[in-house]
């Protein structure tokens, strides 16, 4: 059984708006991973703002997310032989200089599957921050990463 078999796609919610694309992975479409605005603001040592004026962006947007995780997440062989699937939600902020910080598991699914969503997550690199009144600021994000067995 391939330990890469995460099957996941990417949405992008934001305040009361909702748009979600799916994307396609080894010809499959699986649930959507969705990246949202927190609403929760701090954790990072730095201000962290709730409302940016524009929100960050992924290089690639939504269907590169995808394709990262993708190629980043490693379903745990413990948990796979166990049968264990879910999803895990991950909160973590994007920074002014476009690195991810402050990754945390917000909902747990199993400590194996919550370790490589926090991993896979850290991978995502060179975001354009958000910002505010014209300067970059640090904004959290939540971003549900789906583990499904074949």
């Amino acid at each position: 059984m391939n330990t890469k078999h995460c099957l996941l796609a990417c949405g992008l919610m934001l305040a009361a708006a909702t748009t979600q694309a799916q994307v396609a992975t080894d010809g499959a479409t699986d649930s959507v991973v969705v990246a949202e605005l927190d609403e929760h603001v701090g954790g990072s040592g730095a201000d962290v703002v709730d409302q940016p004026d524009v929100m960050p962006t992924f290089p690639g947007g939504v269907e590169a997310i995808g394709r990262v995780l993708s190629r980043e997440l490693e379903y745990p062989k413990k948990e796979m032989k166990k049968g264990v699937q879910g999803r895990v939600i991950v909160s973590f902020v994007v920074q002014t200089n476009g690195k991810v910080g402050d990754v945390k598991v917000m909902k747990s699914v199993s400590p194996g599957l919550d370790a490589e969503a926090v991993r896979a997550v850290k991978q995502l690199r060179g975001w354009n921050p958000g910002t505010k009144n014209g300067q970059p600021v640090n904004t959290r994000y939540t971003l549900p990463v789906n583990f499904k067995l074949p």
